[in-house]
């Protein structure tokens, strides 16, 4: 995750690097624990960036769905829930220069995944053919691990709670 770093065009990935933080390391907890917790009184920085999600070196999501966080997870929650149940995916995103995200199901291989990024500028489109549970459950893992670090992280007890709730209902539905 990055935050703080989005400029009219992307950012070169050094720049990036000085701002990104992996959930899963210890070493990040302090200030993702501030992110978390922060408000517009509080800081400057909403907890705003993007989640890279990559395959086979080559990146899928990236900078260009740049939000506040929550908003990110919440297209990719939708893009689970909507593939898990349907078979396919057609989100739009608010923010960023994605217009919107298709996924749906290969019909002559249901073992593939099919991709396709649109951002504003159609030109640089990008399409791909991908293995379908792993992705499915990549993404799932990374979506279980923000919430628990999150709802962990978080010093407000509604809003932890909620967090856990909101968990649990999505775990339910996607099991």
């Amino acid at each position: 995750m990055s935050y703080d770093t989005w400029l009219s065009d992307p950012t070169p990935m050094e720049e990036i690097e000085k701002n990104f933080y992996v959930l899963e390391e210890l070493k990040n907890e302090e200030i993702l624990r501030k992110l978390m917790n922060s408000s517009i009184e509080d800081s400057p920085h909403l907890f705003m960036g993007f989640i890279q999600v990559t395959y086979n070196g080559q990146e899928i999501f990236g900078q260009d769905i740049f939000s506040l966080i929550n908003h990110v997870w919440a297209t990719y929650e939708n893009l689970l829930i909507e593939t898990h149940e349907k078979g396919y995916a057609n989100l739009s995103h608010p923010e960023g220069d994605i217009t919107a995200i298709s996924v749906q199901t290969n019909k002559k291989d249901p073992t593939l995944l099919e991709i396709s990024v649109l951002p504003d500028d159609l030109e640089s489109r990008k399409d791909f053919s991908l293995p379908k549970h792993p992705f499915l459950q990549a993404m799932y893992d990374g979506f279980v691990a923000y919430y628990k670090a999150y709802a962990s992280y978080c010093e407000n007890e509604e809003i932890k709670q909620n967090l856990i709730d909101h968990l649990e209902i999505i775990q339910k539905r996607l099991l």
